[in-house]
């Protein structure tokens, strides 16, 4: 008997060190989990109906994908308010080349590439010519955004060609995976990953080390680009056309989804790419269960910034021992918890 207890004891601990250790990750699965449990219970499951659960991965799906390749500017403390904006314009020309008849792939390519371009030119304006970051963004955030107000209100921009195979589930599924599993090897693996992290917890240690701090700087942002540009092209086949609206908002939406999702707001070693999954899906069944129990559309955005404000705050002053700490207040032995 006494045996097993030193084991319990001992499985604890090792539950408790994994869990203070890897907080990170842990912490955005469990909130995942409770907004989805939450949510069910509150709407007697309405809202997870083959229809609804849809909407939610549609809303999701060009959230999460500009929030993987947007994780990298984040990893070494940076931010870029332009990334909507780009989107917006990135599928303009996407869109006016299919009314010409370029092939979709070809305008495919098109968006990635525009949506690339734009980013690094962000990123130069930040890394090489030292602009601020929030200021280099948001003039290309007016820029492109300009642009795309200026041509839509002359122009009629939609899609006037088959896109429904790139509006089909196992298509979309099948880029997300791709996706997902190339951004966690660049985030966790590649030099690009670990050295902006690096330079996100302290740059002049990292340049000091012989990092490149503005090459890698600079990769961030063009990787960010190549992920904006995929999420512009489907969320454009999704929607068949380019309206003044188009991925307006998604530049704050992203940055409270990769908050909600447990990246630090300062980036460094914790930065994370399930931020980046578990964030968006977190933020999308918030809303869309807020709705569905009948909420005004202010006090949505209400909570929505109340829960974004909690979440901060724990990541900016919770201790490693947050979650553990949290089951020994309430009375409750994690190993037991997990077991039942």
């Amino acid at each position: 008997m006494m045996r097993n207890r030193q084991i319990a004891v001992f499985e604890d601990n090792d539950m408790q060190e994994y869990i203070k250790n890897n907080r990170n990750v842990v912490t955005p699965i469990i909130g995942m989990i409770l907004v989805i449990l939450v949510f069910g219970f509150a709407t007697g499951w309405k809202n997870y109906t083959a229809n609804n659960l849809q909407t939610i991965l549609n809303q999701s799906y060009s959230l999460a994908i500009l929030a993987m390749g947007l994780i990298f500017i984040f990893a070494h403390g940076g931010i870029d308010f332009s990334c909507a904006s780009v989107m917006a314009f990135s599928g303009l020309i996407a869109g006016l080349l299919m009314q010409i008849g370029v092939p979709v792939v070809i305008c495919g390519i098109a968006c990635v590439l525009v949506g690339t371009i734009c980013s690094v030119i962000t990123g130069a304006l930040t890394v090489v010519f030292g602009v601020p970051a929030f200021i280099s963004s948001i003039c290309m955030m007016n820029i492109c955004r300009g642009i795309v107000m200026a041509v839509i209100a002359t122009n009629a921009v939609s899609v006037t060609v088959d896109v429904s195979a790139f509006k089909s589930w196992p298509v979309k599924i099948i880029v997300l995976i791709v996706v997902f599993i190339v951004t966690t090897f660049l985030l966790s693996k590649s030099l690009i990953g670990r050295y902006n992290k690096a330079i996100g917890e302290n740059s002049v240690a990292a340049e000091q080390s012989g990092i490149s701090v503005k090459k890698y700087r600079l990769l961030a942002y063009m990787i960010s680009g190549v992920c904006v540009g995929i999420a512009a092209f489907f969320l454009l086949c999704r929607t068949g056309r380019m309206a003044t609206g188009f991925a307006n908002g998604l530049q704050l939406e992203v940055i409270v989804a990769l908050m909600l999702g447990g990246l630090p707001p300062r980036g460094g070693y914790r930065s994370n790419i399930v931020s980046a999954i578990a964030g968006p899906l977190i933020l999308t069944v918030l809303g869309n269960g807020l709705v569905i129990l009948g909420m005004d559309d202010l006090m949505t955005e209400g909570i929505k910034g109340l829960v974004f404000l909690a979440v901060v705050f724990v990541n900016y002053r919770g201790s490693s021992e947050s979650i553990t700490g949290l089951f020994g207040k309430i009375g409750l032995d994690s190993k037991k918890m997990l077991l039942k």
